[in-house]
């Protein structure tokens, strides 16, 4: 059986190389019952586990619940009779396990290396974002935080996408328009947590037109947040990067909740930040 320590170097690990997992523990014992109080299982996304809270069919269940947890981002307690055939198990007592999620730094791509994708960088890494920023010039590593990750690119057509998932935070913000448009080409149909584009009115129109014409659908181009960041009457660099990571804040913590309250909330700090 793995020990305590093993279960925590694991957890601190994973966290590390940007890899969420869910701890669950035995929170509650009664009667006989597989594992004792505190017993601890460290399970991955893709289902790997080390450590046990009990094993069976007990802990095929307690797999299933962490799927729900790393979709949801939240905790749940689960509580298991075992005293019959049909439960989780028939040692004669009842198991409480709370499952936790322990979520990686969340990832913001900053594609362009400019004054306002700079002052973002900075801001997120305050955060506390992973921050990779791609451009295709050679960007100066001492304007740059030093936890961001610069890479460059050859082109805006031919990002690397292993950088982009669904718990991807991505800004297009590169040097012209053309570089924005190949950039939201190439992750406008990637499920991103986040994608959003710099930029004023006639661009974004001139921008989505064009990717209309290519073939990219209204929907898609819907979930792009453009012109990008709230309306704080931003003007420098660091201002607008402010309202940039505002947005994304506001998306962050209402990515679970019901489209109606999401856009309710919208609506709310729209106006909130008018008044």
């Amino acid at each position: 059986m793995d020990n305590t320590e093993d279960l925590y170097r694991a957890i601190y690990e994973s966290v590390q190389k940007g890899e969420s997992v869910c701890v669950a523990t035995v929170v509650g014992a009664r009667g006989s019952t597989p594992r004792n109080m505190g017993a601890k299982m460290v399970i991955w996304e893709d289902g790997r586990t080390l450590g046990s809270v009990g094993g069976g069919e007990l802990e095929r269940r307690v797999l299933a619940a962490a799927h729900e947890v790393f979709a949801k981002g939240q905790p749940v307690r689960l509580e298991f009779s075992l005293r019959n055939p049909g439960d989780a198990g028939i040692c004669g007592g009842d198991a409480e396990v709370f499952v936790e999620p322990v979520l990686a730094k969340p990832r913001l791509v900053i594609v362009g290396g400019g004054h306002v994708g700079r002052a973002l960088c900075h801001l997120a890494t305050l955060l506390d974002f992973r921050v990779v920023v791609m451009d295709t010039r050679d960007l100066d590593r001492s304007l740059f935080p030093e936890s961001a990750q610069l890479v460059q690119v050859e082109s805006y057509e031919a990002l690397p996408m292993e950088w982009f998932d669904a718990r991807t935070y991505a800004v297009i913000m590169t040097p012209n328009h053309m570089g924005d448009r190949e950039t939201l080409a190439q992750l406008v149909g990637v499920p991103l947590a986040y994608l959003g584009m710099i930029g004023s009115r006639r661009k974004v129109e001139q921008t989505f037109q064009a990717l209309r014409e290519q073939g990219v659908s209204d929907d898609a181009l819907a979930k792009v947040h453009a012109p990008i960041g709230l309306d704080i009457g931003a003007e420098t660099p660091m201002e607008i990067a402010v309202s940039i990571m505002a947005e994304i804040i506001q998306e962050r913590n209402t990515a679970h909740v019901g489209e109606e309250v999401r856009q309710r909330k919208h609506q709310s700090m729209k106006l909130a930040v008018h008044e």
